[in-house]
């Protein structure tokens, strides 16, 4: 089976560069403390360090938005939501991004969010006469055009702003090829979730040494 072609990649629109910093530290303290001593403090401060790195990548730096053939994934820190974009109905962007789907369903995702700043002050839009989420929403209309107009300024309400067209539009084409309904399917951080588990139960086996 031919591997599915990525179209778009949405990474975290806050707090990267804080995220790989910290991951940074986080590591050289996890490798680095244990050859300057061997002693029962030192262990607990790699373990805790180690785990922080981890939990730091998976909360600041692991969330992803992915438009693939025929599929949209919301990748949040510890689990993935993979939905098919032919069943994708609406979508909204605030403090995290809201897609729903036709049968009704609603998924979040982290990774991009707009500026506390700025939510107040934008209008309130509704997706061709369907009722919102309720309250205030924003829930961008399907486009006309199968083709996203790329927009032309940057920062965190532009990348939301383009990232709900090019949605939008992968959903538009998917309905027009009648690609096949895959569901909904949660997938767990396996391996984010293993290695924060390992570390703090090491972490805790060392209060009882």
């Amino acid at each position: 089976m031919a591997k599915a072609k990525v179209e778009q990649r949405y990474g975290p629109t806050s707090g990267a560069i804080t995220g790989m910093l910290g991951v940074l530290g986080c590591l050289v303290l996890a490798v680095g403390l244990p050859f300057a001593g061997h002693d029962l403090l030192t262990t607990r401060w790699s373990l805790g360090a180690g785990a922080a790195a981890v939990l730091l990548w998976s909360f600041m730096l692991r969330p992803r938005i992915i438009v693939k053939d025929g599929t949209l994934e919301l990748r949040n820190p510890l689990s993935s939501w993979l939905l098919g974009l032919a069943e994708v109905d609406a979508v909204q962007v605030r403090a995290v991004t809201r897609v729903r789907t036709t049968s009704g369903g609603s998924y979040d995702a982290v990774a991009v969010g707009r500026p506390i700043r700025t939510l107040a002050g934008r209008k309130q839009r509704r997706s061709f006469g369907i009722g919102g989420f309720g309250g205030r929403v924003e829930l961008a209309p399907e486009p006309t055009s199968v083709k996203p107009k790329y927009a032309r300024t940057n920062g965190p309400d532009a990348i939301a702003d383009l990232m709900i067209e090019q949605i939008l539009a992968a959903a538009a084409r998917a309905r027009e090829a009648r690609t096949a309904d895959v569901g909904v399917r949660r997938d767990w951080a396996i391996l984010e979730l293993v290695l924060i588990g390992a570390m703090l139960v090491a972490l805790a086996l060392t209060w009882l040494v």
